[in-house]
């Protein structure tokens, strides 16, 4: 595989204070994560999200703002969790509506499971990154937060 930097879009979604979650297992590593994933070339990284959500979760989002960028360079981590050793992620943090309800059984082979998690439980799931721990209950108050994405404007 070429040395890339790959983007990555993840969805927030939270409903009655509970994050929609999914398992993964890529064979050298079981953790959660945001459902979302890889962006085609071509594609929005709203549109990516989208497509992630109804690949993973047979769903429909609305994608909202923009909340959060992360860095994930594999070759940097000590303790990798997963097959990230050579890779180079951008990932971008939305917050997500539902427009339809999410399956509950994973379509995808690296998905073990689908869950909503108790937002006061965080702390109890092997999510990463793990900053998401502490900084995903404060997600729901962000009301008053402009964009940081302004999509594919000239």
């Amino acid at each position: 595989m070429a040395k890339v930097v790959r983007t990555v879009g993840r969805c927030i979604i939270i409903r009655d204070g509970r994050l929609l979650l999914v398992e993964v297992d890529d064979g050298a590593g079981r953790w959660w994560c945001l459902p979302g994933g890889r962006q085609r070339f071509g594609e929005t990284i709203e549109e990516c999200v989208r497509r992630e959500c109804h690949e993973e979760l047979d769903c429909e989002v609305a994608v909202g703002r923009c909340l959060m960028v992360r860095e994930l360079i594999g070759p940097r981590k000590c303790d990798p969790v997963g097959n990230v050793k050579d890779k180079h992620l951008l990932e971008l943090f939305f917050l997500g509506e539902l427009k339809s309800e999410p399956k509950m059984t994973p379509r995808d082979k690296e998905l073990v499971q689908i869950r909503w998690v108790d937002l006061s439980e965080l702390e109890t799931v092997n999510l990463y990154p793990r900053i998401l721990v502490d900084w995903i209950p404060s997600v729901p108050g962000t009301a008053d937060i402009k964009p940081i994405y302004i999509g594919d404007v000239d």
